[in-house]
Formats: C-alpha cells, structure tokens, sequence
C-alpha cells in the first residue's frame, strides 16, 4: 500500500471523526442476523488495544447449541466454528488496492506510521491520536463492506445452522490467555420469517439553504449509516448521498442531511435508506413529503404569561402582513424544562388569533410558540417560564396490587393517577386492619413499583398496604383504597389422627378428627401394605366435620398402614401417627414359596408351573418376630435364596413378589413361617 491511499483518508475525516464502531463494555462485541438458512455474525474490537490484539492473534468463534427441538440441552453442546479468524496476507489486499475500502482499510492496518519521537509527551499523543484515527477508519470500512470484514478476521457466515435450534455465540481470541472481559456473547437461530427492520419517516423542513431531512435513529446499533432518496412523483428514487451517512455520537438520537438541490415549485419527495453493520441495505422508510415554496421567515414570540384562576393566559405577537411565506396557524408547546420540546398542548388556526389559556398548567411551565403551514414548522427557540402556585392535592393512586412470594418479598405494583402532575409516592403499611398506617420507605418513591420484605414466622396472616400521591410542591393525596395482602404460609397446620379402623363386609372403615389449625385445606388418606416403600393416595377430602373413608380395594391376607397428611393452602402439611391393620384370610398366589431350615440358615425356593413370562427379579420379603413385614433383598436368575443372617430364639416370615422383564409384578406369594 502506498502512502497515496491516504488521500481517501481525508475525504472521510471530517465524518468520520466521531463515528463510533459496535459499542460493548468490554474488549468485544457481537452481533448475529439471519439471512434465509444463514446465520450471519460480525464482531469488532471496543478499543484500541483490542483491536492490537486481534490484528495480531485473530479471533476464535464457537457455536454453542442451547435448544433442539424447543428443549433445553442439558449439558449444551459447543462446537469451533473457526480457530482462528485472522487478518489476510498483505498480498490478499494488494490485488483489490483498487477498491476504495480495501484500501483504506488496508492503509489503516498495514501502511507505516509517521516517524515521530515517542520520548516527547506531544510524540506521543500524536502516535496515539494517528493509531486511533486507524482503528476507526479500519471499522467504518468493515461496517460499510462485508467482504473487507471477512479480510480483517471480522466476519462469519454460518451456513451449518439448523431451524430446529437455537444457538448462543461467542466470540475470543485466539490466544491462550483471554480474560472474561476479552469474551462477547450473541444470541442467533433461524427464525420462520425474517423481520426487515424499516427505518422512521423521515421530517422534512424548509432551511435557508434548501430542505432538511430529519429522522431519528430509534434502532440502537442496527443501522450504522443511512442514504438519502429523493423523488418528485413518490416512484421513481435517485440517492442524494454517494457515501452512507454515518451514525456519530452527536446523531445517536437525530440524524440530519440538507437538500440544496431541490427545484423550486415542485413537491419532493423523500425517503430513507438504512446500512447495518453487515453492510446490507434495509427496505426504504415511509416517504415524506414538501411543497418546495418560499419558508416562513420570521418566529412568533410569546409576550406574556398570566397565571388566572382557571389556567394560564398566554399572549404572543406575529407580523402576517410582512410575512413573505404561507402561514396556516400557530402550535403551542409545554415542557418541563427548558431543553425539551415536548408536549404540543394547542394547535390554533385562526392565523389572526394571538391569545390562548392553558387550563391545565403545571406547576414549573416552559412555553413554546411555532409558527406553521403544509411544508413547515418554525420553532421559536426560546422557552417562557411561568410559575403557578399550586396547593390543591393530588388524587390518590387506585389501590396497589402485589402478592408475597416464599421468601416473604412483597412484590407492589400501581398506576400513576396523574403523570404530569404527580411526581412520586408514599408507601404504608401496617399489620392488622385495626392499627393505623405507617411510613414504610424513608424516602419518596418515584417507581411505581417496590418490594417489600416481611416476616412469615408470624400467626398475623395478612398486611395491608396504600399510597399517597404528592405533586411538585410536596402537595399530599388522601390514602389509596387498601390492598391486603395474604402472607405466604410457612407453617403446617397441625396433624389430625386417626381415631378408628376397623374391617366390616364392604372394606376397612378408617374415622380420624379434625385438625384444630384454621387454615386446613384438605385432607389426604393415605396407605401402603407392609411390604410396599410408597405409600398411596387413597382420598383427597376437603376439610370438614365427616373425616370417614371406607377402602374397598383392601385384599385377604394382607397387612395395611394408613395415615392421614393434614393440607393448607400454601402446601405445607402434617402426618397422623400410622394405624395398622391385617385382613384375615389368605391371597392366592401363582407363585408357591417354601422353605427348609437347617442349623444356620432357612432357604427359600419357590416354583410357578405355569408362568409364562420370563422373569426380571424377585423381590424378597421379611418379618421378624412382631415386626412388620418389609422389604429385605432382591435375587436375579435363580429360584432359591439362602438367608444366613439370622439370630437364634427370633421368629422369622417370608414372602416373594415376583418382575417380570415388562415390568409388570405379582401379588405377594404365600408366607412361610420358621422358629431358629
């Protein structure tokens, strides 16, 4: 590269100079967007040094797949897209040095740097100062040319990407030691439908040098430069502006471009164009149009502002007779300070009429006055303040919602009855509908929004809360009607017990009481056999005075435990003391168990002659002495077990329950009884 290619350098310079590449709180950024089946991703260094790093590194880019098929991957699954996406050779660039940004770009990164003495503080500034100036130019060519990202390691296209995935990306480089702030992050999949995102419509206005076009950059980062289309019939376009208008700090809001080319008498067209950083152009904006006449010439100005009992009288003066352009009326405009244009309060079309009366002013008011017709709006630009005195209160809020979360967080919520008149809030609270309200936040609150913390270990179920509205001049409202709030429950109420089970002909008969806690629920009866780990849910019943059930699903032969969870609304519960009972009688079973004892053993053998299922396991059960009956081990491809773990003078039950391979169990077998 030549030193020549600085000549283009300067055409950019003076737009250039406080144009502003992907911005991030760290060294990088990334950016994704989808184009048909392909993810594209861009990223830029956020700082001189970064961009140092990455010339000399390059970047390494993984893809990191966080759901399939509208599931979480739990672990995900990462994949390197690219190791190490680097500069291109110099020789790369040299054969395209014809290109304008190739060979910006590539003056900014490998042309030589001026000779200047780095000892002296002056020396040094201007090294810096020179580097920036490269690192900036560099990014805007890559922002303004897709393919010169691609050559400075900036650029990926994922063409591997499926829609049935959603992906996370991210960016480092490509060298062993990069720290948490070397790392960026973007969120990318193939969406259905892609969205053009479109840009505002423009506002057009006459100036002394021609028309401004106005539009604001409401879209953060997604467009980093914007083209200017003209058009006298509102179909066919031509472009203003050869070179994208860039984005800088100072238009991050308002961008701004003046048409000295406009023919006179005519109505014109115009419309916008809006560049990303993949240097893709979006669909062209709405258009606005202009009747190319003569401006308005001169601004109204307000001459008097007089608070009255019914509002503020305003007055204003304007010379229509010596006013050279069309005027269609006039636009009144209150703000709060006086930076700010913000709220047009009247618009007034009687071009004759010089008085209007603001009937609801604010307490601090900044008046503005313009002056309009079909093409145009002229500002006044300077404000007049008007002070009233204001003693009437507020209204008060509606009444606050919220509900208390597990953690005893309180989460509050409500409307502001009055956004221009009401500047912030007075929370209270107190614990019972008898106790008087207290200030709850020490200062006031200006969200409409708070969280609140509050005790649960407490027999106090509810907190109640309201608000008062206050106005700029401390003016106070009447209190909100009052929302309670239930706390959330910790606490389980206190256990039932059963106090009666008994068998008749048509099953077991259980009878337990009622919990003496007030805030019970419903109540859960539940059971299991003697040999079961789990119990079941027989009866969910709400609370009440008639706590009977009868189980017509007991079986002969049988040993059953109930018990009885006692519920409040919250979840919390208690359990009953289990209650025992055996249903005489004894339960056929395919499955014959028998049993030899010798001197230290008992074995267990059992047969089944017409089985027809293969067999997964069998599950042995023992009771001893006047225990229970529980589970006691598990036995795979055999049909005998040996139980040596035993202790003289002790009684001793078995029982098996036989899984088969598709899961599917039998009733417990015949039991078998030895004394040792």
């Amino acid at each position: 590269m030549t030193n020549k290619r600085f000549l283009l350098l300067l055409l950019l310079m003076l737009c250039l100079c406080l144009y502003s590449p992907l911005m991030a709180q760290d060294n990088l950024n990334i950016i994704s967007k989808q184009t048909g089946n392909t993810i594209e991703l861009r990223w830029a260094p956020c700082n001189l040094g970064a961009w140092r790093h990455g010339n000399e590194f390059g970047y390494k880019l993984e893809r990191i797949t966080i759901f399939r098929d509208g599931k979480q991957l739990i672990p995900v699954e990462t994949v390197v897209l690219a190791h190490s996406m680097r500069l291109k050779p110099l020789s790369d660039w040299e054969r395209r040095e014809d290109e304008k940004y190739f060979a910006i770009a590539g003056e900014c990164i490998f042309g030589e740097k001026d000779a200047v003495l780095s000892t002296s503080p002056v020396g040094i500034y201007k090294n810096y100062q020179q580097e920036q100036n490269r690192f900036g130019f560099s990014l805007y060519c890559a922002d303004m040319n897709k393919e010169v990202a691609e050559y400075m390691g900036l650029y990926y296209a994922d063409q591997t990407a499926k829609k049935n995935e959603k992906y996370s990306y991210r960016i480092t480089f490509a060298m062993p030691d990069s720290l948490y702030c070397d790392t960026a992050r973007t969120f990318g999949y193939l969406a259905d439908m892609v969205v053009n995102t479109q840009p505002e419509k423009p506002d057009v206005f006459f100036d002394k040098k021609g028309v401004d076009v106005m539009w604001k950059n409401n879209y953060g980062n997604t467009f980093i430069g914007y083209y200017v289309e003209r058009s006298f019939d509102n179909k066919n376009f031509e472009r203003l502006n050869e070179e994208p208008i860039a984005v800088t700090k100072s238009s991050r809001k308002n961008n701004y471009y003046t048409d000295t080319t406009a023919i006179a008498t005519q109505s014109v067209y115009y419309r916008i164009v809006g560049v990303d950083s993949f240097s893709d152009e979006s669909v062209p904006s709405a258009s606005s149009s202009i009747l190319n006449t003569k401006p308005i010439s001169q601004y109204a100005e307000i001459t008097t502002a007089n608070p009255l009992t019914e509002g503020v009288e305003l007055n204003w003066k304007f010379d229509a007779e010596n006013e050279p352009g069309q005027v269609d009326g006039f636009k009144i405009y209150r703000a709060h300070s006086a930076e700010t244009i913000s709220n047009c309060i009247a618009t007034v079309t009687d071009v004759n009429q010089r008085r209007f009366v603001d009937r609801h002013p604010l307490p601090d008011n900044y008046y503005y006055i313009s002056v309009f017709n079909s093409s145009e709006e002229k500002y006044n630009p300077y404000p007049y303040y008007c002070l009233t005195i204001d003693s009437i209160p507020p209204d008060p809020p509606a009444a606050p919602t919220g509900f208390c979360d597990s953690l005893g967080r309180v989460w509050l919520s409500w409307q502001n009855p009055d956004t221009l008149d009401v500047i912030g809030f007075r929370l209270l609270r107190k614990n019972s509908e008898g106790e008087s309200f207290l200030m709850l936040a020490p200062n006031m609150l200006t969200d409409t929004y708070y969280v609140d913390t509050v005790n649960l270990n407490t027999l106090s179920r509810h907190i109640y809360y309201s608000l008062k509205s206050v106005d700029a001049r401390g003016n106070q409202s009447e209190l909100s009607p009052t929302l309670k709030v239930e706390r959330y429950d910790i606490v389980a109420p206190q256990p039932s017990m059963i106090t009666n089970i008994e068998q008749n002909k048509n099953g077991v008969a259980i009878s337990w009481n009622a919990s003496v806690s007030k805030d019970v629920a419903s109540y859960a009866l539940l059971r299991c056999t003697s040999s079961a780990e789990v119990f079941d849910t027989l009866t969910i019943m709400p609370g009440g005075n008639n706590l009977t059930y009868l189980d017509k699903t007991a079986e002969p032969g049988c040993e059953y435990y109930y018990k009885v969870l006692t519920l409040d609304a919250f979840g919390n519960h208690s359990a009953s003391k289990l209650k025992a009972i055996e249903i005489p009688g004894q339960k056929e079973s395919d499955w014959q168990l028998k049993n030899t004892k010798t001197l230290n053993s008992i074995t267990l053998k059992w047969s089944n002659k017409d089985a027809s299922k293969p067999v997964d396991k069998v599950l042995i059960y023992r009771k001893t002495d006047d225990k229970p009956l529980h589970y006691y081990t598990m036995v795979k491809d055999a049909d005998q077990f040996e139980d040596k773990n035993l202790v003289m003078g002790k009684h001793y039950a078995y029982r098996i329950r036989v899984v088969y391979t598709d899961a599917t169990e039998t009733q417990l077998s015949n039991e078998v009884k030895t004394e040792m």
